[in-house]
């Protein structure tokens, strides 16, 4: 039986052998055909791997929190739904402030005796409307007035704020010299107004304010109006009349002013100014010239506010032979006054506000303004203005009163000129009292 066995288990291993070498070339044909399957399906995606990077990748929305670097966003921006908004680019900065005042005024004049007899006169005083604001970096200010004789421009220029130092405006615009923006505290001014070097012209101004220096640089062409002999102006300037033919033309100014900081709202302020400019005679067509300099300083310690300024003045007319050359005449207010031709001004004013509970009043500012025009030509006389008075304001009701003496000065007594009026001369007086309505 054993032996059975065995001879059965080697005649197995005599058929077997040759079928498993069958079987296993069966599987090496069918394992080398799937490798050349695989390459095959290889080479085709190497060749739409090469054609994807020669063409531009299809647009992807992308999730506005990827963190995926810029190179592998999608190059137009993805719908709206997928993103947060934008936000638009800044709109400039715009602004827009409209403001007036409506004034009347009572005056009682010692030298007039309709003024005695009647105690004076109760009058309207002027209409004023103005506007001023900014768009982006272009500023504006204009301001027009109505007075019961006249109408005027008052100013009115456009400017650009270059940046937080550099300024520049054009059109009608402060001169810059002396004390800016007024030489006085009161209503009727002071002698540096009449003189005109307190003034208003038609021009460029470039102002650089890098505290605590300030400098102002300006040219004008011409005084406010382009007729010197249109009296109807506000500030005072060189005028055209019957007595004499010269005008104000291409005139430069420079003002330099360094302040101190004293803290606690306390300053100085110290300046230099500087003006020379064209005189023009229409009659002779021939150009004279005029120049003035001046030194000031402004202090305000404590709310007293004291004023000092020294400016020396002349005017050089080319008039016609006959027509003297010691005067000028100028002009404002419809009228027009002869100046001395040389001078020098002197401002001393002082100023103290005083903290005050009387019902709504809670503010009142007193001063004592004095100023002088020293003549040059020994034929001329000095012209002195002092006004003593109080201003203050409830709510947007404003009130000045002012008592007013003056000797050869004019809108005083029979004055008629500055610096040039009469050797005798008396000193007048005047109390007036302006009330008006600011918004």
């Amino acid at each position: 039986m054993r032996k059975n066995i065995q001879s059965f288990v080697f005649l197995l291993l005599c058929i077997f052998p040759p079928m498993t070498i069958a079987v296993e070339q069966t599987e090496i044909n069918l394992l080398s055909q799937q490798i050349n399957e695989l390459k095959s399906k290889l080479q085709q995606m190497e060749q739409q791997l090469n054609q994807l990077q020669q063409s531009p990748p299809p647009q992807t929305k992308i999730n506005p929190s990827s963190t995926l670097p810029p190179a592998t966003q999608a190059s137009t921006p993805p719908p709206s739904e997928d993103i947060a908004p934008q936000p638009s680019a800044t709109e400039p900065e715009a602004s827009l402030e409209i403001g007036g005042a409506f004034t009347a005024n009572y005056t009682y004049d010692g030298s007039n005796k309709n003024h005695r007899e009647t105690k004076g006169d109760l009058s309207f005083s002027y209409v004023r409307l103005g506007i001023k604001g900014q768009y982006d970096n272009i500023l504006f200010d204009a301001q027009y007035r109505w007075y019961d004789y006249m109408d005027i421009v008052h100013h009115a220029w456009i400017g650009y704020q270059f940046n937080d130092e550099w300024q520049t405006q054009l059109g009608i615009t402060q001169t810059p010299f002396g004390i800016m923006p007024y030489t006085s505290h009161n209503y009727w001014e002071g002698v540096d107004f009449y003189m005109g070097l307190e003034d208003l012209d038609m021009g460029i101004k470039a102002i650089y304010d890098n505290a605590p220096w300030n400098l102002q640089l300006a040219f004008f062409k011409n005084e406010d109006y382009s007729s010197s002999s249109n009296l109807d102006r506000y500030s005072f300037d060189i005028v055209t009349t019957d007595d004499q033919a010269n005008k104000e033309a291409n005139q430069f100014n420079t003002r330099l002013t360094y302040t101190l900081d004293h803290g606690n709202d306390n300053s100085s302020e110290f300046g230099l100014s500087g003006q020379i400019g064209q005189l023009y005679n229409t009659t002779t067509q021939d150009s004279g010239h005029h120049w003035a300099v001046g030194l000031h300083w402004e202090g305000n310690y404590n709310g007293w506010n004291p004023q000092f300024q020294l400016a020396h003045y002349k005017y050089a007319p080319k008039n016609p032979e006959g027509v003297s050359d010691d005067i000028v005449m100028i002009g404002a207010y419809g009228g027009a006054f002869p100046k001395s031709a040389e001078g020098t001004v002197l401002i001393a004013n002082i100023a103290k506000d005083f903290n005050v509970n009387w019902g709504k009043l809670k503010k009142l500012t007193c001063y004592n303004d004095y100023s002088v025009l020293f003549k040059k030509p020994e034929n001329h006389h000095d012209s002195h203005l002092n006004t003593l008075g109080c201003s203050f304001g409830i709510g947007p009701v404003y009130t000045y009163v002012d008592f007013i003496a003056g000797k050869n000065m004019f809108y005083l007594g029979d004055s008629n000129g500055l610096g040039a009026g009469q050797a005798d001369a008396d000193w007048e007086t005047r109390f007036n009292i302006n009330i008006g309505y600011y918004f």
